[in-house]
């Protein structure tokens, strides 16, 4: 949520598709129609790479693999790696899709795993030379190893999907219902945790992180 507030835009955009009127008034929020989105899926991916930590045991199949020039990997043996590494390594990810690059690793970016729909795009274009966030999809392919959550099959079983559908509701009910400022943004880049130093777990602030909440009014535009 703070990555959210630091970037009205992206507050603006979220805030727009939660607060969409539902097809009848029983109906809270639509936490499917949320978590379909392609802008929530990239944030989703967003945060599991840049926010959690974790590390992966895995057991070499085939034949030995050099690591580099003095270390090689005998077949059967088991590596050990680090998602916080992959996260942020810049080649890796320029040989997987250049793409997300348009913003360094250590910044946090909502749309990284976007791309351009280009049928969509194309029929847009004729109209806008801008292409919107309805001209986007959510495509993690060849960064499945980059980002361990979105390769691990069991992390996608259906706690992840109890998960999901908590983290859409959630986010609806404070966007939608609540205003919500950062009390002091100037002072958040300091707050932020620092990368690479947790080998697993959530990478979490440093310090609290104040924020100004009130209960909209009735009727107010959003």
């Amino acid at each position: 949520m703070i990555e959210i507030l630091r970037k009205p835009y992206l507050a603006d955009q979220i805030t727009a598709f939660v607060s969409e009127p539902q097809a009848t008034k029983a109906a809270a929020s639509d936490e499917d129609g949320i978590i379909a989105r392609p802008l929530f899926q990239s944030l989703q991916a967003e945060v599991s790479r840049l926010r959690f930590a974790k590390y992966i045991i895995c057991t070499n199949p085939t034949a030995e693999v050099a690591v580099d020039s003095a270390w090689t990997l005998r077949k059967g043996c088991n590596a050990v790696s680090f998602s916080q590494d992959l996260a942020l390594n810049t080649t890796a990810w320029a040989n997987a899709r250049p793409r997300t690059l348009e913003k360094p690793l250590e910044e946090f970016w909502a749309e990284r795993f976007l791309v351009v729909d280009k049928d969509t795009s194309h029929t847009q274009g004729q109209r806008k030379r801008r292409v919107s966030m309805n001209a986007t999809r959510f495509d993690a392919q060849d960064l499945e190893l980059l980002v361990p959550a979105l390769g691990d099959k069991q992390a996608f079983g259906l706690a992840s999907d109890y998960i999901k559908a908590m983290q859409a509701a959630t986010m609806s009910v404070l966007l939608s219902e609540f205003e919500i400022q950062l009390c002091d943004p100037d002072l958040i880049d300091a707050a932020m945790p620092e990368l690479r130093e947790s080998a697993f777990g959530q990478v979490r602030p440093k310090e609290k992180i104040a924020v100004r909440i009130r209960k909209r009014r009735a009727g107010k535009e959003q």
